[in-house]
């Protein structure tokens, strides 16, 4: 529009100029052109309150929709107190019409001469005022279409914070609900506990106080895994990466699953390449649950056949290698229409009948943490085939650097306070419930919050980090 403006007055030879949008009845002043500058526009001003042009002249154009050239003042047939003392004053007026509509008009004077504009200049400024007409369509219709950008953006963010927010309250409800929870269950465990090891109970009595304490360890893991994905939902989730080896966390997740597999006849395998670095920067507790969720899984529902934990290098760095997990079992496969929303909250792999346990969050937390690594997880199934869960995650090699030096275990010699029955309760549903990850760091807080127990929460945190649950189990039974 600017160079239109500037081609205007280049073209009719005159000295000075303006440019009004609107119609008769509401015309504004946007723009202002003097010979030697480049166009000035705004502030807008009304046509009425314009002082430096005639408003009389203009608003009879928009009018009429017809040019008027005035080689002089005189010529004029309207009073404007603008014309009135100017003797040497040419004037041409265009209007600016398209579609039948008056858009504006283009004002131009010369105060040189009289007489300054030719019919040559004014056949060249109506043709240049029809592309003025154009510029300012497409000048409104990309305000327009900008001003819906704007607005439409501005809806999703509020749609946006909206949502964040209602996620946060989500998140915080779960949370505090799931404490809330916990505090009954634990008195429940504990006076289950309390019957188990120290009540005259029938055989009737005996299998009533485990089925309380195989429900309440069952309403745990469904609460702990409440509890992860809402930490993880609100971003509370840190991760904390130090040297470790792949193959061994490999090896203690499937050592995990085995006893079930076992049951199952189920074969076990880890397809590891031999170029995988020995030690890699890692969070192991988080990367190690990951590995237990999928094969877990893979366990759960594979009625025979094997079950393949695979680490392949895809690429490798001096100080880096990216590494592809994988877990593949020989169960039933996931049809295909299921597949997209496999990573959803409380859905599940298998048929609706194979769902006897689980809350349907294990894909979701798996999920969610492998992203906060870096990765991204996906899923290749064939019905009747088998599924494929995989990964990949790049990590900084750690060769040749120290390992840190473990937190020595207390020795049996040390002075040993009984654990509070509450927390004796909850570890020991945990460690029957397979949650030994949840077991360390249940041990962890209790000797940070007592020293006093500092000695037996220490020996418990370091047999979860053995995945040694029936250590555990009677390290409780005897902590009495």
């Amino acid at each position: 529009l600017a160079r239109v403006l500037a081609a205007l007055l280049e073209q009719a030879r005159g000295v000075r100029g303006a440019l009004v949008l609107g119609d008769a009845e509401a015309a504004t002043v946007e723009a202002r052109m003097e010979l030697g500058q480049s166009p000035r526009v705004g502030p807008s001003v009304p046509l009425g309150a314009a002082r430096d042009l005639p408003a009389k002249l203009v608003q009879r154009v928009l009018r009429a929709q017809h040019a008027v050239v005035l080689g002089d003042p005189d010529e004029a047939d309207v009073d404007d107190p603008y014309l009135r003392g100017r003797p040497a004053l040419s004037v041409l007026c265009v209007p600016i019409v398209r579609g039948g509509d008056v858009r504006g008009a283009v004002y131009l004077e010369n105060d040189l001469v009289e007489h300054a504009f030719s019919s040559r200049q004014i056949v060249a400024v109506q043709t240049l005022a029809a592309q003025a007409a154009i510029a300012i369509e497409n000048a409104r219709l990309y305000e327009s279409l900008d001003a819906q950008v704007r607005e439409r953006t501005e809806a999703l963010e509020v749609a946006l914070a909206r949502a964040q927010v209602a996620s946060r309250v989500k998140s915080t409800f779960l949370a505090t609900m799931s404490h809330e929870l916990k505090t009954p269950l634990n008195a429940i465990l504990g006076y289950a506990d309390y019957l188990r090891e120290r009540a005259t109970l029938d055989t009737e009595g005996r299998k009533g106080v485990e089925t309380i304490r195989r429900s309440g360890a069952h309403l745990l893991g469904v609460i702990d895994d409440i509890l992860d994905m809402a930490r993880l939902e609100a971003g509370r989730v840190e991760l904390d990466p130090r040297p470790a080896a792949l193959r061994d966390l490999a090896r203690e997740a499937v050592d995990f699953v085995a006893p079930i597999a076992r049951r199952k006849g189920l074969r076990l395998a880890i397809d590891a390449d031999g170029d995988l670095p020995a030690r890699v920067e890692v969070d192991a507790s988080r990367l190690r649950q990951v590995l237990l969720n999928l094969l877990d899984n893979a366990v759960k529902f594979a009625v025979s056949g094997q079950v393949t934990l695979r680490l392949t290098v895809v690429r490798a760095e001096p100080a880096s290698v990216r590494v592809r997990v994988e877990v593949e079992d020989t169960g039933p496969g996931i049809d295909a229409a299921r597949l997209g929303s496999i990573f959803e909250p409380f859905e599940q792999a298998g048929a609706r009948a194979d769902r006897s346990r689980g809350t349907g969050l294990g894909l979701a937390i798996t999920q969610g943490i492998v992203e906060l690594m870096g990765g991204e997880i996906g899923v290749r199934s064939t019905p009747g085939v088998g599924s494929t869960f995989g990964f990949e995650l790049e990590l900084p090699v750690t060769d040749g650097r120290p390992m840190p030096t473990p937190t020595p275990r207390p020795s049996t010699r040390d002075p040993v306070v009984p654990l509070p029955a509450p927390d004796r309760a909850r570890l020991a549903a945990l460690a029957e419930a397979g949650k030994l990850t949840r077991v360390a760091e249940l041990a962890h807080e209790i000797a940070e919050r007592d020293p006093r127990h500092a000695a037996m929460a220490q020996r418990i945190e370091a047999l979860a980090f053995d995945f040694d649950d029936r250590a555990i189990l009677a390290l409780l039974a005897d902590d009495v």
